[in-house]
């Protein structure tokens, strides 16, 4: 599970808006982390790809006025300008949390990964061995906890773990073994669900490694990578920053505003050029009634990533909540203007209708989405059902061969159904 915490509107979907929802003074905070709901146990190899629930986005509605002007400094000083003017109590946080190293092993670790990868002469075979045994009873055992964001050590000694746990414990066992492993984002764009008083984004992390110029990817969680999602690979200071992250929005959302600061700030610390931080930041400043520094927060994220949404919207509000109509007008036009621009926003549009019942209308934006990204496997996919329900056969499978022309053959997907705690 990778957690971040990205202030958005209830009206924003990822980077793709939800259509027909008002604004309103009651709309939810969002937070995103990573959880999931698993079910029985299995390794299946070249499986479909399946995603867990992810990272944290906690978006925070602004509920003070701004009475001075935002603090202007350069990335590298904002943080530091950040932490002089929060409560002293949330310093004092900030300070005893410990040291954190998520691929850390120990020599229980070790023995363990020496006897399992015993006598695998090649890369894929001891990863197979390594991925084997962590699910086994008679290794790790390794069951599914949505709030078990675990370093490797923790994952291994614990045997529970959300996504991010089950990466730091495959990732650090697979270098120990002599095997390049590295950490993969996926990221969902049509994906909330609501959490008490917080909206929640679901994104997630897997592990990837390269076997004879194939990609092997162990992924742990049994539902389908939603259509919409896209991946990108983390290096292991990003990694480490969405598991503090992942820390800092679970406290969060357990109203714990200090322990979500120190982790919040250590995450910006190790990687401060990842905009969600950023915004996530943002949203806890805003709760924390310092719009001032939400501002500056929110404005960083959008200079990091002009397209980062969530940052757009949340400072939307906080104009609207402070009386700058105008500003928040022009942020607005950005925000639709973006929307036209971005495929996922309208094959989000396409499921909606098609979940509906209106094929026609399915059709429409399917169209519109593969007329911006014409490479996108799903777009092709909804567009053969949506013809398909409508009788439309011919182009029904037009859709579906151009589909398979876009297939990915050169990743071996090995998915773990977890059972749950």
């Amino acid at each position: 599970m990778v957690l971040g915490v990205s202030c958005v509107d209830a009206r924003i979907v990822g980077p793709a808006l939800c259509c027909g929802q008002s604004e309103r003074a009651g709309a939810l905070p969002v937070l995103t982390y990573v959880m999931a709901t698993p079910r029985s146990v299995s390794l299946s190899k070249n499986s479909q790809l399946k995603r867990s629930a992810c990272l944290l986005y906690a978006a925070v509605l602004v509920s003070a006025c701004a009475t001075t002007a935002p603090p202007v400094t350069p990335n590298h000083q904002l943080v530091a300008t950040i932490h002089v003017n929060v409560p002293e109590s949330w310093r004092t946080a900030a300070a005893d949390i410990p040291e954190i190293d998520p691929l850390e092993t120990n020599e229980d670790l070790l023995k363990f990964v020496k006897k399992h990868t015993a006598g695998k002469n090649t890369p894929r075979d001891r990863m197979m061995a390594l991925a084997s045994a962590i699910f086994h009873p008679e290794g790790v055992g390794l069951l599914y906890d949505e709030s078990a964001t675990h370093t490797a050590i923790e994952t291994f000694t614990s045997g529970l773990g959300n996504c991010m746990g089950f990466s730091n414990l495959m990732v650090a066992a697979a270098r120990q073994a002599g095997v390049r492993a590295n950490f993969e984002l996926m990221s969902n764009y049509a994906n909330w669900q609501q959490q008490g008083d917080l909206l929640v984004r679901t994104m997630h992390v897997r592990v990837v490694s390269r076997a004879y110029q194939r990609k092997l990817v162990f992924d742990f969680y049994p539902e389908p990578v939603s259509p919409g999602a896209w991946s990108r690979q983390l290096d292991d200071r990003q990694a480490m920053a969405h598991h503090l992250n992942n820390l800092g929005a679970q406290f969060m959302q357990d109203h714990d505003l200090e322990k979500a600061y120190a982790y919040f700030n250590k995450a910006l610390s190790v990687s401060p050029t990842l905009s969600f931080l950023w915004s996530n930041m943002g949203a806890l400043l805003s709760r924390n009634a310092m719009p001032a520094y939400a501002e500056s927060a929110y404005l960083e994220a959008m200079r990091l990533d002009p397209e980062q949404l969530t940052a757009v919207s949340n400072l939307q509000r906080l104009y609207l909540r402070t009386g700058r109509e105008s500003e928040a007008e022009a942020l607005e036009s950005r925000v639709l203007s973006y929307r036209e621009r971005n495929p996922f926003y309208h094959f989000w549009r396409a499921e909606q209708a098609y979940a509906e019942g209106d094929y026609a209308g399915a059709e429409l934006h399917y169209q519109k989405a593969i007329k911006l990204k014409k490479d996108e496997r799903q777009f092709h996919v909804g567009l053969a059902r949506a013809y398909y329900k409508q009788g439309k056969v011919l182009a029904a499978r037009k859709a579906i061969n151009k589909s398979h022309e876009l297939f990915s053959s050169d990743a071996d997907t090995i998915t773990v159904r977890p059972n749950r705690r």
